[in-house]
């Protein structure tokens, strides 16, 4: 096993200054399994090994990315190329890092390749160790590691051939389940790492069969290929080929091949990525992007079957035609739709810029609700595309459907207040006790709020649960007896955890104030309450759901706040602790500040919200307020 042995200075000093104050893990690179010696094609995988015999907590993120989430530097500085950045992942598994040996594998593959046989020397800057515990953690600077000497040699004729076959052979005899998803997995790892004509076939193949278990290896298969401009040829070929069905991952394949081509890396996953204007060469690749999807148009007369109808599919999936295109795909796609199965329908009707919608589609609409009449997207796409009687049978089904309903956001189109055609089928599904299917109970009872009369309100109280639906049932109540929601308002003790919300989705989507008898009980108790927390709570339902005189005393409530606390103004201001009183009056005069502001009922003057924001006691509230007034 060949590697320098440097690890014990970094682990000593690291490499900064603010190290040598720091306790710092020990950090060494290994081969893994002893592994130096490598052949062009050939996965390299070393370990990144942590340790902590400091004597001070530590933790260690040890989350395997599965992509180049660790900084690796490789020297002499040719004979490699890097085909992808660093990423960024925002999320991480940490543990605590013992003297226990804990390795993270680094995939080199993953982000570079090698290109020419030699003798090279590979280092990680290693940033997965932080200090104390969680919830408590301290920063520990980077670690440069130990450098890692390889030696990579051309691979012997025949031997990729040989790879390959092997490779077939394991593929084609896994047997069913996680052991034979774990043998695939291995298999098209190495032919991933593959750099010639043998494998290139190999994996042009799988892209063409669609094969789901290589998918996740094809960025890196792409990347390793010596013969880019050959790769690119047979992606084209199998693309612009009207007899075979167009596939979901070439046209990202041929994006990261002209990539590679003009020597631009990938970008490496980031949780948030600026946009920015495209460079020239960027510039060339959109182009020919697009051009691979006016390819696939002017291919579409001479497709048939599967191959025309899955063109239809992906021309308004991907972006890159003109708007005088986007008409003929438009044509294509509406042809197509009847012959599309329920993933490539809805996805069309979903997720195509913009939305897949003509009257042409309400026959194959109707007949998929025939099945399902509760399907989602079919639903949505009906509803906007009919009216009158037709519009109200498709609504009615939708909601009579046994099983978890469709949310009231899915059948906005329908402008009507109540639906008597629904009250049969609700009041059977919702007379006898939920049980464990409590769930269910409350979002059929929200579609009872929202579009049954009230004569089926006896039913509905047979099948509440009471405490475990209270929050469904007051929204009955307020759409069918408002007199009893207020009573039994009035049994709460506590309006601040009352949960208004399934109230709050149905009075959304009917556009309307809560009922006049609740409008005075939340402003009766806005009125009296001392309890910060209620005001919250009772100034946003009626910032929301009230009405424009409502502002006047939700305003008082604040100004009310301010008196009370002006002696006391700059604790306010330093609190950072909720749980103390100075916290509450903090997070009160933002929340009241924020109804005020965000009100959907009313809107206030430029002029009146910079008035209630001058007498902000804490930065909080000048945020809720998007006031920025200096201090």
């Amino acid at each position: 096993m060949r590697f320098t042995l440097t690890a014990a200075l970094f682990c000593t000093i690291g490499i900064t200054a603010a190290a040598q104050t720091v306790p710092m893990p020990e950090v060494t690179l290994e081969p893994h399994d002893g592994k130096t010696h490598f052949y062009l094609g050939e996965p390299i995988r070393l370990d990144v090994v942590y340790r902590n015999n400091s004597g001070t907590p530590m933790m260690l993120n040890g989350t395997d990315y599965g992509d180049l989430s660790d900084k690796v530097s490789i020297t002499p500085a040719e004979g490699w190329i890097q085909w992808r950045g660093q990423s960024g992942h925002d999320y991480a598994s940490v543990q605590t890092l013992t003297s226990h040996a804990e390795r993270v594998p680094i995939r080199v593959n993953d982000g570079y390749v090698f290109r020419k046989p030699g003798h090279y020397t590979i280092r990680v800057t290693a940033d997965r160790v932080s200090g104390g515990t969680m919830g408590k953690s301290t920063t520990i600077p980077p670690t440069l590691t130990n450098g890692v000497e390889i030696d990579v040699d051309e691979m012997p004729k025949g031997m990729e051939a040989d790879i390959v076959r092997q490779v077939q052979n394991e593929v084609a005899n896994a047997p069913a389940g996680v052991m034979g998803q774990r043998i695939r997995q291995a298999a098209f790892a190495r032919l991933a790492a593959l750099q010639g004509d043998d494998a290139l076939t190999e994996k042009v193949r799988l892209i063409v069969a669609e094969d789901e278990d290589f998918r996740s290896f094809m960025p890196v298969a792409m990347a390793t290929t010596s013969n880019l401009p050959h790769q690119l040829e047979l992606l084209q070929a199998a693309w612009r080929n009207p007899a075979n069905p167009p596939r979901w991952d070439e046209p990202s394949a041929m994006d990261e091949t002209r990539r590679l081509i003009a020597n631009l890396p990938l970008q490496g996953w980031q949780m948030v990525v600026m946009p920015r204007k495209p460079t020239e060469a960027e510039q060339q690749l959109i182009a020919a992007h697009n051009r691979d999807m006016e390819d696939l148009l002017t291919s579409m007369p001479q497709r048939t079957g599967e191959s025309r109808t899955t063109g239809a599919y992906y021309l308004l999936e991907f972006p890159g035609l003109t708007e005088a295109e986007k008409q003929q795909a438009h044509e294509y796609a509406v042809e197509e739709f009847p012959h599309m199965n329920n993933i490539m329908q809805g996805m069309l009707l979903q997720t195509a810029h913009p939305p897949l919608r003509d009257p042409r589609l309400i026959p194959a609409l109707k007949a998929t609700l025939d099945k399902t009449p509760a399907d989602r997207e079919p639903v949505i796409a009906a509803l906007e595309l009919t009216a009158g009687d037709e519009q109200k049978q498709i609504l009615v089904h939708a909601i009579c459907a046994p099983g978890y309903p469709l949310q009231l956001t899915s059948l906005a189109a329908w402008h009507g207040d109540r639906l008597q055609e629904v009250d049969t089928c609700l009041a059977e599904q919702l007379k006898s006790s939920p049980g464990n299917r409590g769930a269910l109970w409350n979002a059929k009872a929200v579609l009872a709020a929202r579009y049954a009369t009230p004569p089926i309100l006896p039913q509905i109280k047979a099948g509440w649960n009471a405490n475990a639906q209270d929050g469904t049932m007051i929204a009955v109540l307020m759409r069918m007896a408002p007199a009893e929601a207020v009573t039994m308002l009035d049994h709460t003790t506590n309006p601040n955890s009352l949960p208004f919300y399934p109230a709050e989705t149905i009075y959304n989507a009917l556009h309307q104030p809560y009922p006049p008898q609740v409008l005075a009980w939340l402003r009766q108790h806005l009125t009296a309450t001392s309890v910060m927390g209620e005001q919250r709570s009772l100034a946003y339902q009626l910032a929301n759901h009230g009405e424009a005189t409502d502002e006047a005393l939700i305003e008082k409530r604040l100004t009310d706040l301010r008196k009370a606390w002006a002696p006391r103004a700059s604790e306010v201001e330093a609190t950072r602790d909720w749980r103390t009183e100075a916290g509450e009056a903090r997070a009160t005069e933002r929340d009241l500040m924020s109804s005020l502001h965000n009100a959907t009922v009313w809107k206030l003057s430029p002029d009146k919200l910079r008035a209630l924001a001058a007498g902000c006691m804490s930065k909080e509230c000048r945020r809720a307020a998007n006031a920025h007034i200096d201090h």
